[in-house]
């Protein structure tokens, strides 16, 4: 155990440093203490031991020592902190909310998890349409994106076409599925996708909007609708691969459906670019 600490000090001082948190069950989850007993150490019932009290400085930023401090002191040590990160702790806080939407989004994205074939008219080649393959997957608890735009002249061979490598991150928040997704080998964009979800049981398309910025046309930002196309999970990978490319609006690679749902038109009384709404 620790050494004899004024008890009101420690939990004032634990209520202060959590209150820069995004929550109490947030700090539980992060440090791997149960909630129950953390409610404990923030009445003062409870002092926590000289490991537990470890993990918790070493989560805050403080040492051992800042929390056992008279409260007043500690609330000038704090205050002193913030001022010298120059609001990082705010940033933090606003990050960690992030952290949390995409820890919570792996469960509602499990029914998305695979591969599919993606459609929008080009942001660098006006008129045609560019057809890629994307892979949504989980990894370590986290639903992450990887996708591969293919570059090629018609009737080229694969092999000797110019691929674009993508990977992003994939979160669910209320009723939307974003995705933010950067080049990997120019490195040179990042991206972000915005998709409607599947009131299905099983995915079929899936509508939305992508913005990127095309080197090809001054890094000026654009944006288009874009359809997912979920692929059997027996499509032949190499196959899916060989069938993305560029293709006019006319190609029998992209369906008549797809491509309807992909021009980018503009209602004149909204001004504003929708995804196409889809049952």
């Amino acid at each position: 155990m620790l050494k004899e600490i004024k008890m009101d000090d420690f939990s004032l001082n634990l209520r202060l440093a959590c209150s820069q948190h995004p929550s109490i069950s947030h700090i539980c989850r992060r440090i791997g203490i149960n909630r129950q007993q953390f409610n404990k150490y923030l009445s003062g019932s409870v002092q926590p031991s000289r490991h537990n009290m470890a993990r918790i400085s070493e989560y805050l930023g403080l040492n051992p020592s800042d929390l056992l401090i008279e409260h007043s002191k500690f609330s000038v040590l704090l205050h002193e902190r913030n001022q010298r990160s120059m609001g990082d702790s705010r940033l933090k806080l606003r990050l960690g909310y992030l952290d949390e939407v995409y820890q919570n989004s792996t469960r509602r994205l499990q029914k998305y998890l695979g591969y599919y074939h993606t459609y929008f008219y080009s942001l660098a080649a006006p008129g045609m349409i560019t057809k890629s393959l994307i892979n949504l997957f989980e990894d370590d608890g986290r639903i992450y994106s990887k996708g591969i735009e293919v570059i090629r002249e018609s009737g080229e061979r694969l092999s000797n076409a110019f691929l674009f490598k993508y990977l992003g991150s994939v979160a669910y928040l209320e009723e939307t599925i974003y995705i933010r997704e950067h080049e990997t080998l120019v490195k040179g964009t990042i991206s972000q996708t915005t998709l409607m979800p599947s009131h299905h049981s099983r995915v079929g398309l899936l509508s939305g909007l992508t913005l990127g910025v095309p080197s090809t046309r001054g890094r000026v930002p654009a944006a288009a609708r874009i359809i997912f196309q979920k692929l059997d999970p027996q499509y032949n990978l190499k196959v899916a691969l060989g069938e993305c490319g560029r293709f006019n609006a006319h190609s029998d690679a992209v369906p008549d459906k797809v491509e309807a749902m992909i021009r980018n038109q503009i209602n004149n009384q909204e001004q504003v670019l929708y995804a196409s709404n889809h049952s």
